[in-house]
């Protein structure tokens, strides 16, 4: 059927493509894998206490590819099929979870080490929330990757991921350990020159453990009276 419209009929506005196509192919998948690759390599230099080998980089390295270019291959699948384009932007998609990678990197780099210096153990003890915004923005530019006509959208839908994640992240912790912190302390030592806060005086560390030492005689106690009563009865 053909429609014939007069010139006053009003019609949508054209829809603007905003994406960089000159970061495609090549470019954006060489320095995704540059950045996987070094991020790698460090992440296992940082992590081995023993004399490392080459075999203990190689198979890192094998294993965090071979996990990220199964996730990039599903959204570039993905991309090709519903995606705006019909394109599978397989580089582009590498380089968002490289970028993600980094991120993380640095933000545990920092985290860890403003909290050693200025005593800030909460950085570190929650820092699995932030983990899950970085994974929470990392889909989000997945999803505009793939079409970036509904940007709005698709940021309600991470934040709301994001929120549901720390919820479950918070649960897990709880039924785990009974706090709802990931460690149940700073586990991170750095060197000494590194600490920034004041240092506490031994007379206030002494009078601490002694208050605590009496809370603990309390909660020690009041199982084993429990139980005295229980007997006489």
């Amino acid at each position: 059927n053909i429609r014939v419209r007069d010139a006053a009929f009003s019609v949508q506005n054209e829809l603007v493509d905003t994406a960089s196509h000159g970061w495609e192919g090549w470019p954006p998948a060489l320095a995704g894998i540059a950045m996987i690759t070094i991020s790698a390599c460090i992440s296992t230099w940082l992590s081995l206490f023993e004399k490392s080998s080459a075999i203990n980089y190689i198979s890192i390295i094998a294993i965090t590819f071979s996990i990220i270019l199964i996730w990039c291959g599903c959204w570039a699948f993905a991309n090709r099929v519903i995606g705006l384009g019909g394109q599978a932007r397989f580089g582009r998609h590498l380089f968002i979870v490289a970028c993600a990678i980094i991120i993380y990197d640095l933000w545990n780099i920092f985290s860890m080490t403003v909290a050693y210096a200025f005593s800030l153990a909460f950085l570190t003890r929650y820092g699995n929330h932030m983990a899950m915004a970085i994974c929470a923005g990392m889909i989000f530019f997945h999803l505009c990757t793939m079409n970036n006509q509904h940007t709005k959208r698709f940021m309600i839908a991470c934040i709301m991921l994001s929120a549901i994640g720390s919820g479950l992240i918070l649960i897990s912790n709880y039924q785990r350990s009974g706090q709802l912190a990931d460690e149940l302390y700073m586990t991170h030592l750095l060197p000494p020159t590194l600490r920034q806060s004041a240092n506490q005086p031994v007379d206030l560390f002494i009078e601490q453990a002694r208050t605590m030492k009496e809370k603990l005689d309390k909660a020690r106690l009041k199982p084993a009276n429990h139980n005295s009563d229980l007997s006489a009865d």
